[in-house]
């Protein structure tokens, strides 16, 4: 039964490369999947999920046939993993073939894509090619078993063959042996499990819905929204997160989520590395959209930058790595010669990196916190944001930032680095190093206090100056002479 199940996955998962990716498309795929629903996010997923390593124990298969033959009187049960309940044996075996055709072409792509890739080629993207050759791979080897299967290849061994068809026999077994030796190693054993229990949906629905309440909280978003309810699409296959997603969220550290407002949905991915990383990672998408929300609610023609926009996702939401579809990228802290600069960050360009990535959201978290402790971030700059990214310079003037460091946009960008990220850094870390940060800020602020003491005592002597100057000349600058 577990093989016409993944057979059933396969050709669903096929059917899906001709819909164009969108959220029309995430409702159509996920119309019969399972509901988890907290307070404000309902998460559809499929019962099953294939996870590696062998199974615990052997779940015992239920016979329908004999199910119906011990009560005459029973409905007649479809095995819903069964293909021949949907279609014929014909066009099951069609599907069949048509399924390896598909992988042995994927491998086929990808090693091509492999060969073509220069030495110095992007470490990512080598490593991302090569997870999808092992997953098609692995995926044809199982199609194949499927096949061979349904063909009765495994079954009996032919009695007896007439003499004249021995060589042609011999030839058919050349050509298998040949066939045999071309087919891809065989991938790591999986099983399937229970996804409700591997991933736990209830824990992810109950974060998702905390972590948009939170930062619904903080933007002070409409209360009637919480009415409504986000979608969360759980996928777990990686062909159907494939056929599914947009193009990536520009600058986003959670790469296995997608997300709309318009639709109020969320599409998730999860694979078994990435499993302790999938709250913090759906949290992140959950605070873009609170964010999202407020500027339709505020500001709905103009748009955030990216400094603004990811790094309040990444601050409210705790993510703190970058998560790709099948590894999460973290640092404890950062190399001072791995900080971005500020230009970098007002306008982000090749992301790919994870580790340029990770700063940039970090650093991007860090001007934000800062914002919103000293400037009027919710009430006048948010409503008058403008430009996205070649935006952020003129948007800046609504900050009303409270801090002598801070007074103007150039200011502002000179003192970023030594202000807001040492903290980042791992020459935070000591001691003595922090205790001397701290102490260059204390006498920053007494100098600044001495100065503008200084600028006072000048203003008020060149008032006091010209008070006795207009007390002792007259308007046309002649002295008074006094006369007793």
């Amino acid at each position: 039964m577990k093989n016409h199940y993944i057979l059933f996955v396969l050709c669903f998962l096929l059917g899906l490369t001709s819909l164009a990716a969108g959220p029309q498309e995430w409702k159509k795929a996920f119309k019969d999947a399972k509901i988890e629903e907290s307070s404000e996010v309902d998460i559809l997923y499929f019962e099953q999920c294939q996870v590696p390593g062998k199974a615990k124990a052997k779940v015992e298969e239920t016979n329908f046939k004999e199910l119906k033959a011990d009560d005459p009187k029973a409905e007649e049960v479809k095995d819903p993993f069964d293909s021949e309940a949907e279609w014929g044996s014909d066009d099951k075996l069609t599907n069949a073939r048509e399924n390896i055709q598909h992988y042995n072409e994927e491998i086929a792509n990808i090693n091509e894509q492999l060969k073509k890739l220069d030495p110095d080629a992007d470490f990512e993207e080598v490593k991302n090619l090569k997870f999808e050759l092992k997953a098609n791979q692995a995926m044809l080897e199982i199609a194949q078993e499927v096949l061979a299967e349904m063909e009765g290849k495994s079954a009996e061994k032919e009695v007896s063959k007439k003499p004249e068809e021995k060589k042609e026999v011999k030839k058919e077994e050349k050509k298998e042996e040949k066939t045999a030796a071309e087919k891809p190693k065989k991938g790591p054993e999986v099983h399937f499990e229970s996804t409700s229990k591997y991933y736990d949906i209830p824990s992810l629905a109950s974060a998702a819905s905390d972590c948009f309440s939170h930062a619904r909280g903080i933007l002070d978003v409409n209360s009637d929204d919480g009415k409504i309810h986000y979608k969360v699409y759980f996928i777990t296959d990686p062909k159907m997160w494939k056929a599914l997603k947009r193009e990536g969220k520009h600058f986003s550290p959670a790469r296995n989520a997608d997300w709309d407002m318009k639709s109020r949905s969320v599409l998730l991915f999860a694979s078994p590395a990435i499993t302790n990383s999938l709250a913090a990672s759906l949290k992140f998408a959950m605070a873009s959209l609170a964010f999202e929300r407020k500027m339709l609610e505020v500001n709905p023609k103009e748009e955030a930058s990216d400094l603004v926009a990811r790094g309040f996702a990444f601050h409210v939401s705790g993510l703190n790595s970058v998560v790709d579809i099948n590894k999460v990228f973290y640092l404890p802290a950062l190399k001072e010669k791995d900080l971005l600069a500020p230009s970098e960050l007002i306008n982000p360009t090749r992301m790919n990196d994870p580790k340029r990535l990770l700063c940039f959201s970090r650093q991007c978290a860090a001007v934000v916190d800062f914002f919103m402790k000293h400037s009027n971030f919710l009430n006048k700059y948010i409503p008058s944001l403008q430009g996205g990214n070649s935006g952020f310079r003129n948007s800046f003037q609504h900050l009303g930032l409270g801090e002598d460091w801070a007074e103007n946009y150039d200011d502002f960008c000179n003192n970023m680095t030594t202000r807001l990220f040492f903290p980042l850094t791992e020459a935070a870390n000591d001691a003595e190093a922090y205790s001397e940060w701290k102490q260059s800020l204390e006498n920053d602020a007494i100098a600044q206090k001495d100065k503008e003491a200084m600028l006072q005592r000048r203003k008020e002597t060149r008032e006091r100056r010209h008070n006795e100057y207009k007390s002792t000349h007259t308007s046309s600058g002649k002295r008074i002479i006094y006369r007793h």
